[in-house]
């Protein structure tokens, strides 16, 4: 699964997941002060998940008509079991 962690999603979780076999862009680290819409684009792009603790991001799959693009939310459900069940 591939993933991008936010700015505000911790850096300490982000090696975690790199450990554990995670693909995992850090936004801290690797585009440190892009947009959140920057970040929706690079993620539809490189075919990611968002982690992230913003509750924006539901608003600008809408705002910006990106919802288009998006996987099922089921099919985000299944692939995501794992990784929530990990990182409880």
């Amino acid at each position: 699964m591939n993933l991008i962690a936010n700015e505000n999603f911790p850096l300490e979780t982000t090696l975690l997941l790199r450990n554990v076999g995670y693909d995992v862009l850090a936004i801290v680290a690797d585009f440190s002060g892009i947009s959140d819409e920057e970040v929706m684009e690079l993620a539809i792009e490189t075919k990611r998940l968002i982690l992230t603790f913003d509750r924006d991001y539901g608003d600008l799959i809408f705002r910006k008509n990106m919802n288009q693009k998006r996987e099922s939310f089921t099919h985000v459900l299944k692939k995501c079991r794992h990784l929530v069940n990990y990182l409880k």
